[in-house]
């Protein structure tokens, strides 16, 4: 692979920016959407947590000093 730079033209700036102001966009409105939310609740998985879950009802006395 051959790697080079050069400097960048006008129009591709603002071609380039547009597109990742239209990309932010698209990522903000998902947010507010809440599919992200949906997405990362939907993989995960609770079934191999070793750890009982917490009992409700009488507390533990507290410890004093």
């Amino acid at each position: 692979m051959t790697w080079g730079t050069r400097r960048a033209q006008p129009d591709e700036l603002l071609r380039d920016g547009m597109k990742m102001l239209q990309e932010m966009a698209a990522i903000r409105g998902n947010s507010i959407a809440g599919r992200y939310d949906r997405d990362i609740a939907a993989r995960k998985d609770t079934s191999s947590m070793v750890t009982p879950p917490v009992k409700q009802g009488k507390t533990s006395p507290s410890i004093q000093g």
